[in-house]
This record gives structure tokens, C-alpha cells and sequence, in this order.
């Protein structure tokens, strides 16, 4: 069964090889939401402290920004929408 070891191997290295492209995809698509496009697109980061802070606190923007939405567009939320502060 030689070749079928090597089918599997071959397969594992595809199912591999997918799911780095899958990771890479979603790093791309999280940068491009947060809008550092330019970091993906250049490679690199002249500050990486900085860089860090900047994600951190563009990633608790961003979660603010979106949970804010869904309480405006929500239909349950209606009482909390008339008393939060």
C-alpha cells in the first residue's frame, strides 16, 4: 500500500496548505477591517509596540462600534435603548 501512503501524505500537505491560505485570508480580511490595509499589503510594521497598542484598541473600537449598532437596529432592545447612559 505505498501509494496510498503517499495519496495521504499528498492530501495532508493539500488540507495543509488550505488552511494556511484560510489563516493568511482571515489575517488579511481582521487587518483591512481595522484598517491597516497598508500593513498587509507592505509586510511590515516600523513600530511593532506600537502596532500592538493600535490593533488592541482599533479591535475595542470596532467590538463598541458594532455592538452599539446591534442595540440600535435591535427590536428587544428597545427599554435598554431609553435608559443606558
Amino acid at each position: 500500500m505505498p501509494g496510498l501512503n503517499k495519496n495521504l501524505k499528498l492530501e495532508n500537505a493539500i488540507i495543509h496548505v488550505n488552511s494556511l491560505h484560510t489563516s493568511a485570508s482571515q489575517v488579511k480580511d481582521i487587518l483591512i477591517k481595522l484598517n491597516f490595509e497598508d500593513v498587509w499589503t507592505n509586510q511590515k510594521v516600523l513600530n511593532y509596540s506600537s502596532f500592538i497598542q493600535d490593533i488592541k484598541e482599533r479591535v475595542k473600537l470596532l467590538f463598541i462600534q458594532e455592538t452599539n449598532t446591534r442595540l440600535i437596529n435591535s427590536t428587544r432592545a428597545v427599554v435598554y435603548k431609553h435608559i443606558r447612559v
